[in-house]
């Protein structure tokens, strides 16, 4: 993936749970090289610096910060850790040095303002609990030690140099004196002076406005092609119009004077955040906090918003991650899967497959809530899309045939109109066993006319795959007990389609035209719908008519030619 200091940071996974994780290992090799002639008391300092960076990481449990997923252990050769999976550094991608990078859902990662945005409110929450909660200065706060994840989440890292402010120096979990490590520690195991505010490089003072002062700084580097304020010398007078008109803050973070610098929950209020997509996913991102009404009405509004996001990519990393960690909530499914259905018909099919349906799969054996079953429902085409003809035949297609079983009359019917739609993909065995007994039970207990209607739609769209036995003996004399004039002309369609394609002229002539003759002579038929009954009638009897000149015909030459 990348390095971080001395770390280097591989795509692993782990071996007990499948998972996939980022590796940060020091290959002590390293202290052989030309650029590491250390002594064994520097040797050790290193390895110490190392270790506590990774247990100053285990002992934080916040979203902004980078977690742990295995702690850190030493070998004779190596130190290593484990973490959730990352892209890159912040520094690697402001450099260009991780180009093509490819985030959890398949598409490139780029910083563009949104993320740039959301990644800056990331870091400020971080720094907030750091110095609120935890009460610890970072004390090397750069773009190498600001971690983006595979989700494009910031997250803070780097802890070597972290002082807990309410512990004495020295103590448990406390640093060294950095005038101490600076004659004990080579230039680059040392934390990058570019990025730290004069008091700490100078005066070796350790407090959080020093942290707010390098979180300045980073932001001047992301947009200033890489530079630090300190090593560029200036900012230019077109970068500071930028960072003044939506950052005026930085000039407060970047202060000389500690006590001038914002806090870092000051840092979150700035009118940079103040748009409709940052407050957005800061909603999201805070969503279990709100309450239950708050939830609803975010949740209405947000299909109007999501347009305004970057297409794809913005959506997607932003958002569409928030919303699947809502799913769990079946109380506002009818709420959260609209909008969830609407940024997946944007998403690649291999994305869709592997982030999207694992989280939407478990949802299609429920029964209620309704609304939420008929949302899923009227995006099965855009499933069917997204999926290849497999996986939607194992993983999709049961959520149109348990629906067929809900007690709801609405659910009953949208999953009727939703079956002839996928036909392509029910094969005989799903059709002879589960969906034709099913809709044939709708068919025969359902007192709901349009339900009645749109099983008799569903038939039709099955004789192409029905055999002749389940036509002829089932299909056939269920269809006999129609009565009321609509499910009679739905009938009709499925009469004609099972005369005209799939019997022969006996089972026409004795099953089929003999109904049709019963069912036209209902009284509530116009003329019209009488007509259309006719037609049939007399195309079928004429297909008929033609069939038995023919086999007679056939039948008299053979007797005349066994007779000669």
């Amino acid at each position: 993936t990348g390095q971080a200091g001395l770390w280097k940071i591989h795509t692993a996974t782990k071996k007990s749970t499948g998972q996939r994780v980022s590796a940060f290992i020091f290959d002590k090799k390293l202290f052989d090289s030309p650029m590491m002639q250390l002594s064994n008391q520097e040797r050790e300092q290193v390895c110490e610096l190392l270790k506590r960076e990774a247990m100053q990481l285990t002992r934080l449990r916040h979203p902004s910060v980078l977690e742990v997923v295995e702690a850190v252990d030493e070998s004779r050769t190596s130190i290593a850790f484990a973490t959730e999976p990352l892209l890159a550094t912040l520094g690697d991608l402001v450099h260009g040095r991780r180009r093509g990078q490819v985030a959890e859902d398949g598409e490139p990662f780029e910083l563009d303002e949104l993320e740039i945005q959301k990644g800056l409110l990331q870091l400020a929450k971080g720094l907030q609990f750091c110095h609120q909660d935890a009460h610890l200065v970072h004390g090397n706060l750069t773009p190498d030690s600001v971690f983006v994840n595979v989700k494009g989440d910031w997250k803070l890292g780097g802890l070597a140099f972290s002082t807990f402010t309410n512990r004495p120096s020295g103590s448990p979990g406390n640093e060294l004196l950095l005038s101490e490590l600076e004659d004990l520690l080579p230039e680059n195991c040392l934390p990058i002076r570019d990025y730290m505010a004069a008091e700490r490089a100078f005066d070796h003072r350790v407090d959080f406005p020093s942290d707010i002062f390098s979180l300045g700084c980073i932001i001047h580097t992301v947009y200033y092609k890489g530079e630090p304020p300190v090593r560029s010398g200036r900012t230019s007078t077109s970068l500071l119009a930028v960072l003044m008109h939506q950052l005026g803050m930085v000039h407060q973070m970047l202060s000389g004077t500690p006590e001038s610098r914002p806090t870092a929950a000051a840092f979150q209020q700035c009118g940079y955040f103040d748009n409709l997509l940052v407050s957005t996913i800061r909603f999201l991102e805070a969503f279990c906090e709100k309450s239950r009404d708050q939830k609803m009405q975010f949740l209405k509004g947000l299909p109007r918003v999501l347009p305004e996001f970057p297409e794809q990519k913005g959506r997607k990393r932003c958002v569409l991650t928030l919303l699947l960690e809502e799913i769990k909530d079946h109380s506002l499914l009818p709420l959260v899967l609209p909008n969830i259905l609407f940024i997946a018909e944007k998403t690649s099919s291999i994305d869709f497959t592997n982030r999207v349906l694992p989280c939407l799969k478990p949802l299609f054996t429920m029964k209620e809530p309704a609304v939420a079953v008929i949302a899923l429902l009227d995006k099965t085409r855009v499933l069917q899309k997204k999926t290849s003809p497999a996986v939607f035949k194992e993983e999709v297609l049961p959520l149109v045939i348990n629906a067929l079983d809900s007690t709801t009359p609405a659910v009953q019917e949208r999953a009727l109109k939703v079956l002839p739609t996928v036909a392509e993909a029910l094969d005989y065995t799903v059709v002879k066993n589960s969906v034709f007994p099913k809709t044939q039970a709708l068919y025969c207990t359902t007192n709901v006319l349009s339900v009645k209607v749109n099983t008799l739609i569903c038939f039709h769209a099955m004789l192409k795959t029905l055999d002749k036995f389940t036509i002829v003996e089932r299909l056939l004399p269920m269809l006999s007990q129609a009565r009321s004039r609509e499910p009679a002309m739905a009938s009709l369609v499925v009469y004609d389609e099972i005369g005209r394609n799939h019997l022969d002229k006996e089972q026409v002539a004795t099953a089929v035209i003999p109904e049709l003759w019963k069912m036209c002579m209902d009284p509530a038929l116009n003329l019209a719908q009488f007509k259309k009954f006719m037609q049939s009638i007399y195309e079928l009897s004429d297909k008929i008519k033609v069939m038995q000149l023919k086999h007679l015909g056939e039948m008299k030459r053979m007797n005349e030619s066994a007779a000669s």
